[in-house]
């Protein structure tokens, strides 16, 4: 569910740094699914209606 924007947002911000495809996207997957992880737990979790769905 808040994966998505999360992946899109840090990846807009990697596109201006150059690197081959593989470092960007390890990069990318080293950042996001921690990031991922902790805004679900830490801010998704605590909105009251998101909470029975998660």
């Amino acid at each position: 569910m808040s994966t998505p924007p999360i992946i899109v947002a840090v990846a807009l911000v990697l596109a201006s740094v150059v690197l081959y495809p593989i470092a960007t996207w390890l990069m990318l997957c080293i950042i996001c699914v921690p990031l991922c992880f902790a805004l679900t737990h830490f801010v998704f979790r605590r909105i009251p209606g998101l909470k029975d769905i998660l």
